[in-house]
């Protein structure tokens, strides 16, 4: 399961913003302002999109720009629950001859 991400609001006019980040920031406000996106997925589609040109893994790049989408509230990312490890009983452990119980006397 992939992390959500959510536009939070649109850019003012005043607000300018890196061409890399634009591209994602574009392909959030075509699916609508509070709208949770999955995260692979809107990646995927930049890239597709041809919109995000890099040599960089595509993920990495968004990484690089949610502090900077966060810290002027265009973004919210929610992050998926981790997955739960099967637990496995461990093996029960052998005891030293020292440390079994005493026998009782005769």
């Amino acid at each position: 399961m992939s992390d959500k991400v959510v536009l939070k609001r649109k850019l003012n006019e005043d607000e300018k913003i890196a061409p890399q980040q634009k591209a994602f920031y574009d392909y959030l406000l075509a699916q609508g302002v509070g709208k949770e996106v999955d995260r692979k997925t809107m990646v995927d589609a930049v890239v597709a999109s041809g919109a995000l040109v890099t040599r960089q893994a595509p993920d990495r790049i968004f990484a690089y720009y949610v502090p900077k989408f966060a810290e002027t509230g265009l973004i919210e990312v929610i992050k998926a629950p981790k997955a739960e490890k099967p637990k496995t009983e461990k093996p029960a452990k052998e005891q030293s001859p020292a440390a079994a119980p005493a026998k009782p006397a005769k």
